[in-house]
């Protein structure tokens, strides 16, 4: 039963034995259907603000706009680019060490940004922060500049990351039919209006006298841990047989990390990465002194890993800060990728094509037919043992007898 309102003819009170409400009955525009909504308990509500309601709800409908799918719209162009990351990272399949640097990458550099509603950031804006951007990190940034301008290659990851959300989302419409993003993804005014220069690669390598002072400074590191003068350690033997095995194969920084001993086969005398880069495994032949590390490894073993945490048994060392601290004391400038471009010179030095190498490093397959050649580690024997005949031809590395942890 209900008692119609004197002004609102629309508007009604709905008796019940639970207590009278106030109900909304009216057609929406363009579907003939009559919608019914409910405001609440009269007890509880003042007639003027329902009918000031009321007046707003008949106002969408006589539009063809359902009030709920304006409420549901209103809240999607409230979306946030802190919402919008969340979002992105929970449903997107990515590798946990993606993830995590896209979080601190954005949580970096877009902090006073994430409670901004997405809509409302401009390519203007987007232009402004990239130099922002640049110009902190070259003022307080740690970093010293290599190969591009200081904060340039932080303000270009930044954007990128940045891109990445807004593409996510390009696509996406509201419930009125429009786009969640009307203008697009702002990022790419950086490219349209060319404000980004490219970025130079480092070409940085370590040629044989570099290599040979590096050596002979790891030498001097496992004679402290041989004889057990801990205090005098750089870093552990540990982190040494981490430093030439990046050395030895090329290897990406975190790939060596995530070995265990399942990967490892010694009797056909072969290891297995399986976290990489492109995502496909990559068997790679043991050399004799790769086997020599890493029966050092099993030797010195207390967990699952190769290179095992000295905190956690179950987990991998993270090896955060060894090449700085070796780089420092060796006084020989390098980082892990210097490594990898070593192995790159050195392999082109000994005549080994680009597709060869290419394999060795993993890079992803350039056409479809590569897709369907699988890399045996038998096609890459050759490879690893010129490296290390080349890497150790006038200089013998000694084993330590134990390990020493930090």
């Amino acid at each position: 039963m209900y008692t119609v309102d004197s002004k609102i003819s629309a508007l009604k009170i709905k008796h019940q034995t639970s207590g009278d409400v106030y109900v909304l009955k009216a057609k929406q525009r363009y579907t003939n259907k009559t919608v019914s909504l409910t405001y609440g308990k009269v007890k509880n509500l003042s007639l003027k603000k329902v009918r000031n309601l009321a007046i707003a709800d008949l106002g969408l409908l006589s539009q063809g706009i359902h009030p709920k799918e304006k409420e549901r719209l209103d809240k999607a162009v409230r979306f946030t680019l802190g919402e919008a990351i969340e979002q992105m990272l929970a449903v997107k399949t990515l590798k946990a060490s993606t993830k995590k640097c896209y979080q601190q990458t954005l949580q970096r550099n877009f902090s006073d940004w994430l409670s901004r509603e997405m809509r409302s950031i401009t390519r203007l804006d987007c232009i402004e922060k990239y130099k922002k951007i640049r110009k902190y990190v070259a003022t307080n940034g740690r970093v010293q500049p290599k190969a591009n301008p200081a904060g340039e290659p932080e303000a270009q990851k930044a954007m990128r990351t940045l891109s990445t959300v807004f593409s996510f989302f390009q696509e996406d419409t509201l419930a009125n039919g429009q786009k969640l993003l009307p203008e697009g993804n702002p990022v790419l005014a950086l490219r349209a209006k060319k404000v980004r220069p490219p970025l130079k690669r480092r070409k940085d390598y370590l040629n044989r006298e570099e290599r040979h002072k590096l050596l002979i400074w790891l030498q001097e590191q496992y004679n402290i841990a041989e004889y057990g003068h801990v205090g005098d350690l750089v870093i552990s033997a540990q982190q040494i047989d981490y430093i030439l095995i990046l050395l030895c194969t090329g290897l990406r920084r975190n790939e060596p990390l995530s070995l265990t001993w399942n990967d490892v086969d010694f009797e056909n005398e072969i290891f297995t990465v399986t976290e990489t880069k492109n995502g496909q495994d990559i068997s790679i032949p043991m050399t004799r002194r790769v086997r020599a590390l890493l029966e050092r490894r099993l030797n010195a073993s207390y967990g699952d890993f190769v290179f095992s945490s000295p905190l956690f048994a179950n987990r991998s060392a993270s090896m955060a800060k060894v090449i700085e601290k070796a780089s420092a004391d060796s006084e020989v400038v390098f980082s892990a990728h210097t490594l990898r471009r070593t192995t790159t010179t050195i392999l082109a030095e000994m005549g080994f094509h680009s597709e060869q190498i290419g394999r060795l490093l993993n890079h992803s397959a350039k056409n479809q037919t590569e897709h369907y050649n699988v890399v045996a580690a038998s096609q890459l024997k050759g490879l690893v043992e010129t490296l290390e005949s080349v890497l150790f031809e006038d200089y013998l590395l000694p084993q330590p007898v134990d390990d020493t942890r930090p």
